[in-house]
């Protein structure tokens, strides 16, 4: 009985193991391959599918590409910021410059944002044909507004003469604009003297030349007043117009004008400081020089006169004439 029971024990038993190897080697055999096969394969094609030719289509798609890059390889420079700026600051500048330089901002403008664009969208003959008319146009730009900026600063020197508010004397000290009106100077410490005070003059355009004295009673200048209006003025009540200054007048030592000239300066320096002479008239020993600024336009005007006797000053003018 157990003869039977090995043997029929037996050939199970090894039928088991036999088949378990063969089970193990099919397992082995038919596991390795398949799992590689889907592995590898699959994660290759899915990375390639996935990852490469649709981030290549999402870069293209978005408008981005690889910045330009130079001769060395080196990716170029950009300078958006720098260019637009300098665009801005030409248009901006106009006001003193001239056309030329607002057409040339305008246009550097266009052109930097284009080349920013293909900088963007890695188009590098493109950004840079762009980037470099940009600069011309700026470099054009800055030309213009320079030149414009030192025919200015020429001018000015040319036209040395004071125009506008800038036109005053100092008398006694005190420094007087020209126009005026009695009632400023008068706060100043400067009257008309009881002979003159309450004098008329007819409207419509009336004026005359009358003194005026310090708080000293020094008569220190002689002044211009100018009646505009239609009726019958006290002087008291009508503009002063000039300031005029002679050799007679007390303290004229201390006289000044706008550009720091007194009666001991001569014609070579009212020259210089004030330019070429608008009117120029020569009498024996005495000489007149005149000056109109402002363009010496009508009906408003101003004008610098002085008279020299023998080489040395003897009067000194400063209207603002109507």
């Amino acid at each position: 009985m157990e003869n039977e029971n090995n043997y029929y024990n037996q050939p199970e038993t090894g039928e088991s193991l036999e088949n378990q190897g063969s089970d193990v080697a099919n397992q082995q055999t038919e596991g390795q391959p398949e799992q590689q096969s889907y592995g590898q394969a699959n994660q290759q094609t899915y990375g390639q599918s996935y990852g490469q030719p649709n981030q290549q289509t999402y870069g293209q798609n978005m408008g981005y590409g690889m910045p330009p890059v130079g001769p060395n390889g080196q990716p170029l420079k950009n300078n958006y910021v720098m260019k637009l700026t300098f665009s801005i600051l030409e248009i901006i500048s106009c006001c003193i410059g001239n056309i030329v330089t607002l057409i040339m901002g305008i246009l550097g403008c266009v052109f930097t944002s284009k080349a920013n664009t293909s900088y963007k969208e890695g188009r590098t003959e493109e950004f840079k044909s762009q980037s470099k008319t940009a600069t011309i146009c700026l470099w054009v730009g800055l030309g213009f507004l320079v030149l414009e900026l030192i025919f200015v600063i020429i001018a000015s020197v040319l036209d040395a003469g004071p125009s506008g508010d800038d036109l005053y004397v100092k008398v006694d000290g005190e420094t007087i604009n020209v126009p005026s009106d009695y009632s400023t100077l008068n706060e100043q410490g400067f009257s008309l003297d009881e002979y003159d005070a309450g004098t008329t003059l007819d409207g419509n355009g009336d004026f005359g030349l009358y003194q005026m004295m310090n708080e000293d009673g020094e008569y220190v200048m002689w002044c211009w007043f100018y009646n505009d209006s239609s009726s019958t003025k006290p002087l008291e009540e009508c503009d002063i117009i000039g300031i005029d200054v002679d050799y007679y007048c007390e303290n004229y030592e201390d006289y000044r004008t706008s550009e720091g000239l007194g009666f001991f300066d001569t014609a070579d320096d009212f020259i210089d400081a004030y330019g070429t002479p608008d009117e120029i008239d020569r009498d024996g020993d005495e000489a007149f020089y005149a000056w109109y600024f402002d363009n010496g336009s009508d009906p408003v005007w101003r004008v610098m006169e002085v008279t020299f006797v023998d080489g040395m000053l003897y009067d000194i003018d400063v209207d603002y004439k109507k």
